[in-house]
Order: C-alpha cells, then sequence, then structure tokens
C-alpha cells in the first residue's frame, strides 16, 4: 500500500488547514504511545488527539517483550510509572528492512501469523453463546482503559481535544459475534470515548456496510485495513465533526 494511500494522508488532503502528524509505530502497545504524546505535547502545540484503539492493545499492554517495551502497572486506581525498556523494541537491522523492504514486511507478518504472534483473528474463535465480559475481568483491559484515560488527561492539560478511534476486529465487520475478549476491547473504547471532554468514533457500521456493498476493507486473512479501507476510515473520521470540535480549555 503506498503511502498516500493511508487514512491520514486522506485526511490531510481533505483538511490542508491542519498539520496532521501519524505517529503510528509498529510494536507500541498504549503505554508507549502514552509516554511518546507526553513527548509531543510537550515539544509544540497540539489541537487534536486521535488515538486508535484495537483489541490486541489489552494483550500488548501486559507484554514487556522481554525487557523491551516498559510496562505500567495498578497501584490501586492510579497508574505507576514504568521503568524504560532495557533494550530497543526491535534491533538497528531488523528496523532498517521493516522501514525499506515490502518483502521482509509480508515474510514477517506470516511468520508471526502461522506462530500465533499476530493475535487477534487466528487465536480468537468466535463463541456465539459467550456470555457478557465485564472489562474489568479481561487481563488487561482496567490497565488500558487507565492508560487511555491518561492520555485525555494529557491532552486536555495541554489545551488539546481528545477522541478515540476504534478499529473493529474482522469479525465485527463480518457480523459475527465476536468473542468476549473483542466486545470488552469495543466497550472499553466506548466508555472512554464517551467520558467527558472526549469523542468516540466507531468504525465498525462505516466498514462493515462498505465490505457488505463488495468493497475489500480487508487484506484477506489479514487484519489491516486495504487502500479501500482506510478511504473509509478517513470518510468516517471527517463526518464525525472531530476536527470542527474547539479543543477544551487547559
Amino acid at each position: 500500500m503506498c503511502i498516500r494511500d493511508r487514512y491520514t494522508d486522506h485526511l490531510q488532503r481533505a483538511r490542508p488547514d491542519a498539520a496532521i502528524a501519524n505517529r503510528g509505530v509498529n510494536g507500541f502497545g498504549t503505554a508507549q504511545e502514552y509516554l511518546l504524546l507526553r513527548q509531543e505535547l510537550a515539544a509544540g502545540r497540539v489541537d487534536l488527539v486521535l488515538v486508535q484503539v484495537f483489541v490486541n492493545d489489552l494483550a500488548d499492554n501486559l507484554d514487556g517483550k522481554g525487557g523491551r517495551r516498559p510496562l505500567f502497572e495498578l497501584d490501586g486506581d492510579a497508574l505507576a510509572a514504568p521503568s524504560q525498556p532495557l533494550r530497543p523494541l526491535q534491533d538497528p537491522v531488523r528496523t532498517w528492512l521493516k522501514d525499506h523492504s515490502r518483502v521482509f514486511l509480508l515474510l514477517d507478518y506470516t511468520g508471526r501469523a502461522l506462530g500465533g504472534g499476530n493475535a487477534a483473528g487466528a487465536r480468537l474463535a468466535p463463541p456465539r453463546d459467550a456470555p457478557p465480559v465485564e472489562v474489568r475481568d479481561v487481563p488487561g483491559g482496567e490497565l488500558t482503559a487507565r492508560l487511555l484515560a491518561a492520555m485525555q488527561a494529557a491532552a486536555t492539560a495541554h489545551g488539546a481535544h481528545f477522541a478515540v478511534l476504534y478499529a473493529p476486529h474482522r469479525l465485527e465487520i463480518e457480523g459475527a459475534v465476536p468473542p468476549p475478549v473483542v466486545r470488552a476491547a469495543h466497550a472499553l473504547a466506548h466508555a472512554v470515548g464517551s467520558a467527558p471532554g472526549a469523542a468516540w468514533i466507531d468504525l465498525t457500521a462505516p466498514l462493515a456496510a462498505a465490505a457488505a456493498a463488495g468493497a475489500p476493507v480487508l487484506f484477506a486473512g489479514d487484519e489491516h485495513w486495504t487502500p479501500a479501507g482506510h478511504r473509509v476510515v478517513a470518510d468516517a473520521i471527517l463526518s464525525s465533526g472531530v476536527f470542527d470540535v474547539a479543543p477544551p480549555s487547559p
């Protein structure tokens, strides 16, 4: 997929009056997103923070990657600051290959998917009779909710508007009943995005509608959006009105 096909690129073309920065990093969990956000806020003016949530975030926030990913913990209702990772998330050679070789990206993704390392689709069977699951009962659920709330607090303190963008699981797009952990992740994102001072963008309906109309919004056997999917996502964000909401007073 070409860089110009990402939803942030569509947004930039649609809103040339805004300076849109894509800060998505391969391998980051919500904890790293929070730490990066604090750096970005301290470095300059930010009017809108749009954080994307997917079900794998819950597990990522409990996986230290062998000391390569900083982990927060809950101390009662508060977040306990992590120690910084001992090693880079990826070695320099691997990082260079991922930045410059699409063949390496394909082989890397396929290998992790076959090994069960790319989470969502292969490992989550869709039990249709599963009982509802509370977010706090799902591993990583309460921690992820606290991290997202901390991101909102940091954004608000710097005078920026905060919005949650929920990326649905393939099963939700296809209209199947997703497993409890997916439903819990959806509920978590909705709760944070519906909090006072936040905005909520649920991509489930627009992606499902586009898929039902025949648009290939997901790559085959993958959870990543195709160029058509990114176009749908951009349209959903633009129609949400988040660019037209005045940022809160710090």
